[in-house]
This record gives C-alpha cells, sequence and structure tokens, in this order.
C-alpha cells in the first residue's frame, strides 16, 4: 500500500516517491497522471508545485481567449456557417430551425448561458413542431460542445439539458394482403427494382438515387450504402435478379444514346444517364396506389414496412435495426417503431412467399 506524505500530496510506492498532477490535452480538457522517481517527499513536493503553478498558468491563459463580448446568437449563426461538412439540405434545416428559435431568445452572452435558458428554448420549440425541438437540440449539443472545447465557456451547459421526446410517429403499414397486392401492380412499374430497395433492404429516397452499380457485390450479396449512414447490407435474391434485369436496360439506353448518354453508373436514373427528379419517386407509388386501389404509399412508408418486417423477424432486435437502417442512436429507432408488434414470423419466409410462383408471378 501507498505511503503518504504528511500534506497528503507525495505518496511512496514501488522504492519511489510520485505526485499527481494535471494538465490540458490537447482537446482543452483535464487530463490526470503522475510522476515518480523522486528519493524524498520533499523533491516530490517541490515537482508538484511546479506542475500545479503550470497549470495555473496554462488555465489563466486559456481563460483569457474567452471573448465575454461573444452573444449567443452570433456564435450560433457563425457556427453553423463554418460546418463544411453538412450537407445543403441539412444546413438548411437546422437554418430555418435556429432562424425559429431565435424570436423566442432572449439576449445572452455565450459564456453565461446555462440549462435552464437552453431547456425553455427548447421547449417551447418543441410544442410547435416536436421534430424541431429535435433539431435544435442536435444543434445547440454540437455547437456548445465545440464552444468548450475551443475554452469559450467553462462548461458545457448541454450535459444537464434534456432531450425532447420525439413524439407518437403515425407509422402508415399496408397489412400482407395489400403489400402483395401493391408488389403485383409495382411489378409493371419502372420503379419496381427502387420499391424493392425501399421495402425490403429499408434505403431512404436519396441512397436509392445515389446507388451505383459498383456499390453492389454480386458474390456476397451485399450492397454498401455511401453518405453519412454509411453501411453494407445483405441483399435477397429478388433484388439481385431484378438488379441484372436493370443493367441490361441501362445497357441498352447507353447504346442507343451513344455520345448523348452520362454514363454516371447509377442504377436509377433517366433514359440518357442523368439523375432523376426528387418528386418522381413518390409520384410513381402515387399512381401504383391509385390503379391498385390502395391507400397512398410513400418512400418512408416503404421503409417503415421494412422496419415492421424486420422487427417481426425472429433474430432481428431494435439495436440491429438501428445499424441497417442507418440510424444515429437506439434511442431514435426506438422512439420512432416501438409500437411496432412482434411475433414469431420470419422476414425471410415472408419475402420467398411473395416471390413464389404462387403469389406474384402467376398473379400478373
Amino acid at each position: 500500500m501507498a505511503q503518504k506524505s504528511k500534506r497528503g500530496i507525495a505518496f511512496f510506492e514501488r522504492g519511489s516517491w510520485y505526485h499527481r498532477f494535471r494538465y490540458y490535452d490537447a482537446d482543452y480538457l483535464v487530463r490526470y497522471n503522475k510522476k515518480g522517481g523522486f528519493k524524498t517527499e520533499e523533491e516530490a513536493e517541490a515537482s508538484y508545485q511546479v506542475y500545479l503553478n503550470a497549470f495555473e498558468e496554462q488555465k489563466r491563459k486559456l481563460r483569457q481567449k474567452k471573448d465575454e463580448s461573444l452573444d449567443l446568437k452570433s456564435y450560433l449563426q457563425n457556427w453553423l456557417q463554418d460546418q463544411k461538412h453538412f450537407e445543403d439540405t441539412t444546413r438548411k434545416v437546422y437554418q430555418y430551425v435556429l432562424g425559429q428559435a431565435f424570436s423566442y431568445m432572449s439576449e445572452c452572452k455565450l459564456y453565461m448561458v446555462n440549462e435552464n435558458y437552453l431547456n425553455a428554448v427548447i421547449r417551447v420549440i418543441s410544442k410547435r413542431t416536436p421534430s424541431y425541438g429535435l433539431k435544435l437540440y442536435e444543434l445547440f449539443s454540437m455547437a456548445l460542445g465545440d464552444a468548450f472545447s475551443e475554452c469559450l465557456i467553462d462548461y458545457n451547459p448541454m450535459i444537464g439539458v434534456k432531450r425532447p421526446d420525439r413524439g407518437k410517429v403515425e407509422l402508415h403499414i399496408l397489412p400482407s394482403e395489400q403489400k402483395k397486392l401493391f408488389l403485383q401492380y409495382a411489378k409493371c412499374s419502372e420503379w419496381y427494382l427502387e420499391i424493392l430497395l425501399g421495402l425490403f433492404c429499408g434505403l431512404k429516397k436519396q441512397e436509392i438515387y445515389n446507388l451505383k452499380f459498383n456499390d453492389f457485390n454480386l458474390n456476397q450479396k451485399t450492397v454498401s450504402i455511401r453518405g453519412k449512414a454509411k453501411r453494407e447490407i445483405t441483399i435477397p435474391d429478388a433484388v439481385f435478379r431484378e438488379l441484372q434485369i436493370r443493367r441490361v436496360k441501362i445497357q441498352s439506353n447507353e447504346f442507343l444514346y451513344g455520345e448523348r448518354y452520362y454514363n454516371n453508373d447509377l442504377i436509377c436514373c433517366q433514359k440518357n444517364g442523368n439523375y432523376k427528379s426528387q418528386s418522381a419517386f413518390n409520384n410513381a407509388l402515387k399512381t401504383i396506389c391509385r390503379k391498385a386501389g390502395l391507400p397512398r404509399v410513400t418512400v418512408q412508408d416503404l421503409r417503415d414496412m421494412y422496419a415492421e418486417m424486420m422487427l417481426k423477424s425472429k433474430h432481428v432486435s431494435i439495436l440491429v435495426l438501428t445499424g441497417l437502417l442507418g440510424y444515429a442512436s437506439i434511442e431514435e429507432t426506438y422512439e420512432r417503431y416501438s409500437n411496432l408488434a412482434t411475433c414469431d414470423f420470419s422476414h425471410n419466409e415472408f419475402i420467398n412467399q411473395i416471390f413464389t410462383e404462387e403469389g406474384i408471378s402467376e398473379t400478373l
């Protein structure tokens, strides 16, 4: 057991005297360590005082970096503009939410902001639109986390701020028989592959739009999703069959258009190879549902139905689903899908049932 000095500053172990000390790392966070090799406790205590003085001097210099004239609104606005890694759509959402919040934010210096102030602002915005409250919470967390790392504030007030509830989400999920009917009509559509990727792989619309043939591994039957929510997903055989059909169709269009063809390697593209419009997918789904006499289905509904089928399978938990869908946290997945019923039902069996000869092929 270590022997402590009379003042409790130094301690003796493994044949020499030691002392503990504090220091700031590269991120300006306080770290702790110990230094040894001293012959006497006096030497260890003298060294401790040197390290303590150095720590206090560094703390003083860091505090001088703070600009007490900087107000919270200006900091948040400037911080958002400096985030070059944000996609344009992400930046626009945060900018809009921040603009909504500004009207409810009283004047406050950055160094004076506290959790009560932030909780009040988030609460007001959440009452208006729950999803905006969550976005504001995300924005505050990132911005004030950076302010703390840069020593612009003494502590991060977001540690004590409550994350707002997302609110109950009304999912639009077709019953099994309507799913089959939907797919029967979808097979006649030029969007059939995209629909399968949404319904049986849980991909977002933009993820489908950005998919390239090079993202698919034919041997392992997987697809790599690029972008913010990077992941690798196992693909059902039905999707790979449609992928091969799509490849032949695109190669035919490329031959017909010749030099006028834009070869982007996209699986979802116009006849000349260019990207399709953002509204085209949901418009196609609307047409399919109208012909089938079904309630309207969106791309997000396909993703929700994928989540439902996966949670009804034997081996998929909320945690696993979080990775499959590319959510940032299990909390987000749980808030959206916790109300989905679970039962002894195999997702793969459902897919196989749909694609049997008794299913789609003979019906069409």
